[in-house]
């Protein structure tokens, strides 16, 4: 390989690693597209030690833990009091016991505790869901929350 590829491939790695961040989820993608051949363009060999792509790794598992996914959730109670624990773990379980596939979030922030379900990306999403909740859960209302990002709840 003469220089001045190595001098593109460098640059396009230090490019790749500065947007890291904000694309944390799409750097992984990015390299192997790069490294993929396609019937219209040539394929880009991408040479590195194998301590690079470790740290490249964590590196970006690092910034998949932090993005944050702004979302909606529907609290389907809250509560104060020497019970209330209790109640929201009983509320709890009858949300799995009747919707199986929605994962429901037991939260205290003092002095309540609060039963959180889902993690819906529009509110029009919650809105439909809540629709569905209103005969069992008559004071169920949405609230935005940080959800769990796709693939990870």
């Amino acid at each position: 390989m003469n220089l001045p590829v190595k001098k593109w491939l460098f640059v396009l790695g230090c490019l790749s690693l500065l947007f890291a961040g904000a694309e944390a989820q799409q750097a992984g993608y990015i390299l192997n597209k790069l490294q993929s051949a396609t019937a219209k363009s040539g394929k880009v060999q991408i040479s590195q030690s194998e301590s690079i792509k470790k740290v490249l790794d964590l590196h970006l598992q690092a910034k998949r833990k932090e993005v944050k996914n702004n979302g909606w959730r529907i609290c389907v109670f809250a509560d104060s009091g020497q019970e209330a624990n209790r109640k929201a773990e009983g509320v709890r379980s009858v949300f799995i016991s009747r919707f199986q596939k929605v994962q429901p979030y037991k939260i205290f922030n003092y002095p309540f505790y609060r039963v959180y379900v889902g993690d819906f990306r529009t509110k029009s999403e919650a809105l439909k869901f809540l629709k569905m909740l209103e005969a069992e859960f008559p004071n169920a209302y949405i609230v935005p929350d940080v959800i769990a990002p796709l693939g990870l709840n």
